[in-house]
């Protein structure tokens, strides 16, 4: 049999292919073979095959196959094989977990293996199939030689007093550092200098002796400040939030210096791909996963340590290139990395929370949540999903919303079902009012303050539109402030004797760029109005009556309506928002659609744009990516990208403008809200400094006007009391 470089294996043909008896000849096929032609490689000469030669859903092959399938190998004899699925990376590594192997290059008896996913299932998730296009592209390296030839490293894992000064003294300019814990104390600090070279400097043993001396670890830690704190190096790491606010807890050494965290460096560049050092290291390099070490076991885990510090100077190499080829290396070093170093230090300094009126609001929910459970029967447990849909789906008689294939009762569920049936109605916002106090006290109420701050952990690279999203800390503090409630519930952070809470949001902030998006000439012009209520506006047009006959409750509901047009939303998922039935929606909608005829102008050009390009960028200089299929999800997401993303990257920029004139006065962001601690005496101070930080001229492409968003200053002493401050 003729030697092929590289063999193509899934696990079995389907049955059309088994009646053809030739192999990937379908979708999955078609697939492959288009992106190993997109590599610059024949597909007629890779040899495609399948660990079963018939159709089966067995996923345990006999020992008689699996003689076949060795015999065929043998014969063959590829380079490199290109192993499609679960049950081939199995069979051909001994491995299992596609997700965990996939991209590494495996040493096995048939040769070289590069795994990675099946093209049957891509169809399930189809932004793998970028993922896929990768690993191809490394099989096709990898095929012009049958050796196993993994990268050479050279670590100092277990090093000396002199060894480590040694190598301090000498550390070239550009470095990369990471760290490993043991809950809040730093095991070891890695730094590496090459793709090659690294350094791991232990401070605690697995015993939890200290590997130094008393004098020998104050010598070293100085020289460590010396080299973090210097413009003279450049420091890389992969999540800096996290090793930087280490370091400078446990040793005081805070990092001053940091050329590049290749997380974030990563989310500028492709925004939807995962952004994990194993997955960084899969497409970026060839060394193979390595992070399954022993933890109890000091040279593993130092060894653990050098290989991240190795990887990440070899992909912050190609992210470099990266950054510069797609023309976002600007944006990254101007306003992305210096968003994340500032999001560090505000996740750092929490929100001041009145105890007093904390306990006060944790007795009301308490209190709350037992009114709402008299809408249920005595024995019914709220918190049981499983006893929830027998009550809903059964007693109720209401029709299941599935969730994949099962019926469901989460939030989304309950929203369409309250759409859905009027009759139900008081049961089912009792249902949610009692999960949303519940949510209140788990994860407000008592959640764990510290020094009487509700601290959290933003995250710079948590969206793909480039928003901020936040979670629990590094110690398991703190929660998502991103879904905070608004209301009086915000009362309980108060600002201590002397000092002021500056609440800003921005007006209007995603309505105005999609005015100038679109290029909507009526809604520009009244935005210049600095009365002009574009939601009573909006209201006007779909209720079809003057703005001065608008109810409040027709302003509120406009809100979602048009909030889903904008953004070319299903009828069906503006209902549930708005709380109306799908037809009232659509209706709605429709009529706010025909009366803007740019808006469908401007959803139709997007629309080309990703199709022909598959990028969007903001005037920000922000890039998105798309690697999903091009279908309504995907449309709907770059119509949205655009604004969100621009008002996002707005309120970015200013938090770090104002830190730098202004520092440590910034405790929180919540989408389009700015949130200070300021003393009495700086109030008109931050509040002009926000407005002049925030109020910048954008200049929208086809728009003679530029788009200046408002920003509305509200002072008080806690979050919720807060008057309009007028500047």
């Amino acid at each position: 049999m003729k030697h092929f470089k590289i063999a193509v294996i899934g696990d079995c043909p389907t049955q059309n292919e088994e009646k053809m008896g030739l192999p990937f000849q379908g979708y999955s096929g078609l697939m492959v073979k288009d992106l190993i032609s997109m590599n610059g490689s024949n597909h007629l000469e890779c040899y495609f095959d399948n660990i079963y030669t018939f159709y089966t859903q067995n996923k345990k092959p006999a020992p008689s196959i699996l003689e076949n399938f060795e015999a065929r190998m043998a014969q063959i004899k590829p380079n490199v094989i290109l192993a499609l699925g679960e049950l081939p990376l199995n069979i051909l590594t001994g491995k299992k977990g596609l997700d965990k192997w996939r991209g590494s290059i495996l040493e096995t008896k048939f040769g070289k293996v590069v795994p990675s996913y099946h093209p049957r299932d891509i169809m399930k998730m189809y932004e793998h199939k970028a993922i896929l296009n990768l690993d191809i592209k490394k099989a096709l390296d990898e095929s012009n030689t049958p050796d196993f030839d993994p990268p050479k490293t050279e670590f100092i894992i277990h090093p000396n007093f002199t060894q480590v000064m040694t190598f301090l003294e000498t550390l070239p300019q550009k470095f990369t550092f990471d760290i490993e814990t043991w809950g809040r104390r730093i095991r070891c600090l890695g730094l590496g200098i090459s793709r090659e070279t690294a350094l791991c400097i232990p401070f605690m043993k697995d015993d939890c002796s200290s590997y130094w001396s008393i004098d020998e670890e104050r010598q070293i830690l100085f020289k460590l400040r010396e080299i973090f704190s210097s413009k003279n190096f450049k420091s890389v790491a992969q999540n800096y939030p996290f090793d930087a606010s280490m370091l400078e807890f446990e040793f005081g050494l805070p990092v001053e210096n940091l050329y590049m965290d290749t997380m974030v460096a990563q989310h500028c560049c492709y925004a939807e791909l995962p952004k994990s050092l194993d997955f960084l290291c899969s497409i970026y390099t060839r060394h193979s996963r390595y992070s399954d070490y022993e933890f109890h076991n000091d040279i593993s885990l130092w060894t653990y340590n050098c290989m991240d510090c190795v990887v990440t100077y070899e992909v912050m190499e190609k992210l470099e290139k990266e950054l510069v080829d797609l023309k976002v290396n600007t944006f990254y070093h101007e306003r992305a990395q210096p968003v994340m170093i500032l999001l560090t230090k505000v996740s750092h300094r929490g929100l001041p929370v009145d105890i007093e009126e904390r306990n006060k609001m944790l007795e009301e929910c308490e209190k709350q949540m037992l009114d709402y459970k008299k809408f249920f029967p005595e024995t019914l447990n709220l918190n049981s999903p499983t006893q929830l849909k027998e009550y809903l789906y059964g007693v109720l008689k209401m029709k299941p919303v599935l969730k994949g294939k099962q019926p469901s009762t989460d939030s989304a569920a309950l929203e369409k079902l309250y759409s859905k049936y009027p009759e139900h109605r008081m049961t089912l916002r009792a249902l949610m009012d009692y999960r949303k106090a519940s949510k209140l006290v788990s994860t407000y109420l008592k959640q764990e303050l510290d020094n009487g701050r509700l601290k959290t952990s933003f995250n710079a690279t948590g969206t793909k539109t480039g928003r901020i999203s936040s979670s629990k800390n590094m110690f398991g503090q703190g929660g998502n402030l991103q879904n905070i409630p608004r209301g009086d519930f915000r009362r309980i952070f108060k600002a201590p004797p002397g000092m002021k809470i500056i609440k800003s949001d921005l007006s209007q902030a995603e309505a105005r760029a999609v005015a100038w998006y679109a290029k909507i000439p009526s809604l520009i012009k009244n935005f210049q109005n600095p009365e002009f209520d574009v939601h009573k506006w909006n209201a006007s047009i779909i209720f079809g009556k003057p703005e001065s006959e608008i109810s409040k409750g027709e302003r509120s509901l406009a809100k979602p309506i048009v909030h889903g047009t904008n953004y070319k939303m299903g009828h069906n998922t503006a209902a549930v928002t708005a709380g109306i039935t799908p037809r009232e929606a659509k209706i709605a909608m429709t009529t706010y659609y025909n009366a803007l005829p740019e808006l469908p102008m401007w959803h139709l050009n997007i629309q080309r744009e990703v199709n022909t390009t598959r990028m969007l960028r903001t005037p920000l200089g922000r890039l998105r990516i798309f690697f999903g299929r091009m279908d309504e999800t995907t449309y709907r997401s770059a119509i949205a990208f655009k604004p969100q993303s621009l008002i996002g990257d707005l309120i970015n920029l200013a938090m770090v403008e104002f830190e730098k004139r202004m520092p440590g006065k910034i405790i929180c962001q919540v989408h389009d809200e700015i949130v200070l601690l300021v003393y009495d005496e700086e109030v008109d101070k931050a509040a002009r400094l926000l407005k002049e930080v925030t109020e910048i001229p954008i200049q929208i492409e086809g728009v003679s006007d530029p788009l200046v968003i408002p920003l509305e200053v509200n002072v008080g002493q806690d979050w919720y009391n807060v008057k309009e401050y007028t500047i």
